[in-house]
């Protein structure tokens, strides 16, 4: 990417000097639509409520952004509509919407981890610099060029002719739209990979009688300098032969000049002489000319609403596995144009009897082939996903946007209509998605941040106004609602609804005494003689199961035929009447024991009835009679 025409296309309010390696996108367009699935591009996850930082400096416009990632680039596409906090940080709420900004990965020099400290968010810096094979810019330049130097590192012959195994001496053809082979690249014949010290064809191969498909270029002859030979010591360390190649100490092997270890054994090739120069003696050549290197750009993401290990962890698996490396898929149209006449393909890929490897990589191919077609029979879920994200995030953004504007609107300006309103409202209830979970980033002070609790609990244990039917459907209220739950039952329940974001369980019972104030109908808690703490509704409170009890005890409410026959309940029928487990049964009818307000309760005979249900509870119409008088 040349610098000049990413500069001149860059948006208004980033300086070239940290967006060389970015480039615009096509405004309007959608991630989805961004990504060539045709190059082998897939879609790796997004974030958003994410800030922008040019080395330590924020960009005002880009302060409210979703970062996508893919196997192949970054984008950056700013928030249609900003939280009201970041739009007040940055100051631009009236200018028009950022563009939006893509980077290759192959840009990424190194990556930073910043956890965060108090105030300050986590952080991902990376360091950007051109790809490794524009580096040569910064190399020094000499003033003249010779003859004998070539123009290039790369020789004609690969260019043109393609590239050959220095191990097996075959010629594999490059693609007509690539200088050099991919890395990855392999013999069509023997399977060794293509290395980047071995591009010069130019080099006799390893093996004497493999034949070399371009013939050495020979210096011309320099006249003879009146100086004397070498002493035999220097010619024994160089361990160099006739034809230029080094022996290996270990081996004895030839080996390339250009190759730093032997090709047999590894071991470090001797480097102790330096090859005679083609120039003539009296020439002196000119000094050579160190150009300054670019200083690395460095670009901070700032993660205000979490996600920075899942984005990080993500990230630096992708830079590991380096997909823009291995070509492009045998589906995408750059493949099949480079296909040749013949049928045999290019880049390391199968060739048609090219031995062994062809035979393995046939194997490669059709794992791979069935691979990308379950890829694209879940593009379309992919997608939908994306754009479930989409629609939460707009969600989100307006209903916070109408807040806003309720709050701030002055006494005689107008509002929204009720219906709009609702609308906005349940914009969330009627996608199916609940609200975040409420954390303490979100809210700094204690006291709002347990309302905020409580509210949430609330609405679980409660549910949600239907707008259809008027009536609400929660764990504890509704058709299959349960009057009383265990408080350990309780937390369970609301941390699978949180998610990830668990609280420990102090903080649930610093809430009980404020919950009923959030829930209609009232939710209060309960201490049972076993110490077990219970939420329940108003329907199973204390006085209103006594009332109950004692009104199915009274013996007016029974037979006409023994009026005067004190009736008794045993545990069994207890449970049965309030629709209690029965262990939760015989907690509260223990709690009945003790006298009411009005100084009635139940008393137990434990004896009474043994082999018809155990203990048997009456009315206590012992505590109110007058003893003392007797």
């Amino acid at each position: 990417m040349s610098r000049s025409a990413t500069v001149s296309s860059l948006p208004n309010g980033l300086s070239a000097d940290y967006w060389s390696t970015w480039s615009p996108i096509r405004t309007g367009s959608s991630v989805s639509e961004s990504v060539d699935k045709n190059a082998g591009e897939e879609w790796i996850g997004s974030w958003d409520g994410v800030g922008l930082y040019e080395g330590n400096n924020k960009v005002p416009s880009y302060q409210s952004i979703t970062v996508h990632l893919t196997n192949n680039r970054l984008i950056l596409i700013p928030d249609p509509f900003p939280s009201p906090s970041s739009s007040s940080s940055s100051g631009t709420s009236s200018n028009p919407l950022p563009s939006r900004l893509a980077m290759h990965l192959s840009f990424v020099r190194q990556t930073e981890f910043y956890a965060g400290f108090m105030r300050s968010s986590a952080k991902i810096t990376l360091t950007l610099g051109p790809q490794p094979s524009s580096s040569s810019a910064s190399a020094p330049i000499s003033n003249e060029q010779d003859s004998s130097s070539p123009r290039s590192t790369i020789p004609e012959s690969v260019r043109s002719n393609g590239w050959t195994c220095n191990i097996c001496g075959y010629i594999n053809p490059t693609d007509s739209h690539r200088q050099t082979p991919l890395p990855s690249s392999k013999c069509g014949l023997c399977g060794i990979p293509y290395s980047t010290s071995q591009l010069s064809v130019s080099a006799t191969p390893s093996r004497s009688n493999t034949p070399s498909n371009v013939d050495p270029v020979k210096p011309s002859p320099a006249p003879t300098p009146d100086v004397p030979p070498p002493d035999s010591g220097t010619s024994r360390n160089t361990s160099n032969n006739e034809d230029g190649m080094i022996s290996c100490p270990a081996c004895t092997f030839l080996n390339s000049p250009l190759l730093p270890n032997c090709e047999i054994c590894s071991t470090p090739l001797p480097r102790t002489s330096t090859p005679t120069s083609t120039k003539p003696v009296g020439e002196v050549s000119s000094p050579a000319i160190a150009v300054p290197a670019k200083p690395p750009d460095v670009v901070r993401l700032s993660f205000r609403k979490g996600g920075v290990q899942e984005a990080y962890k993500k990230l630096k698996a992708v830079l590991s596995d380096k997909a823009w490396e291995r070509g492009v898929t045998s589906s995408s149209p750059m493949l099949q144009r480079a296909k040749s006449d013949n049928g045999d393909t290019i880049d390391g890929l199968p060739r048609s009897g090219a031995g062994i490897d062809g035979i393995l990589q046939q194997i490669d191919l059709n794992s791979k082939s069935h691979s990308n077609q379950m890829t694209e029979a879940f593009a379309d879920l992919e997608a939908l996903m994306l754009r479930a994200g989409e629609m939460v995030k707009l969600a989100h953004n307006i209903n916070s946007k109408l807040t806003a504007q309720l709050a701030s609107a002055p006494a005689g300006a107008q509002r929204p209509t009720e219906e709009e309103t609702t609308m906005i409202r349940s914009s969330l209830v009627q996608l199916g998605l609940a609200a975040p979970a409420v954390t303490k980033e979100m809210i700094r002070d204690e006291q709002r941040y347990h309302q905020s609790l409580a509210k949430e609990l609330g609405e679980l244990l409660t549910g949600r106004k239907s707008y259809d039917s008027g009536t609400a459907e929660g764990l504890m209220v509704g058709k299959n609602g349960r009057g009383v739950i265990a408080l350990d039952e309780v937390w369970g329940l609301w941390m699978r609804a949180r998610g990830v974001s668990l609280l420990p369980p102090s903080t649930l019972i610093s809430i009980l005494p404020i919950i009923s104030v959030h829930t209609s109908p009232a939710i209060n808690a309960l201490t049972l003689p076993s110490s077990l703490q219970v939420l329940h509704t108003p329907h199973y409170s204390t006085l209103a199961i006594l009332s109950r009890t004692l009104d199915r005890l009274d013996p007016l409410n029974g037979d006409e035929a023994e009026p005067q026959t004190e009736r008794g309940i045993s545990s069994l029928e207890f449970s049965d009447y309030e629709s209690l487990p029965i262990g939760l049964a015989k907690e509260f009818i223990e709690l009945l024991e003790k006298p009411g307000e009005q100084g009635t309760g139940l008393v137990r005979d434990d004896q009474s009835s043994l082999g018809e249900g155990g203990v048997r509870w009456y009315r206590d119409i012992i505590t109110g009679w007058p003893v003392n008088s007797m």
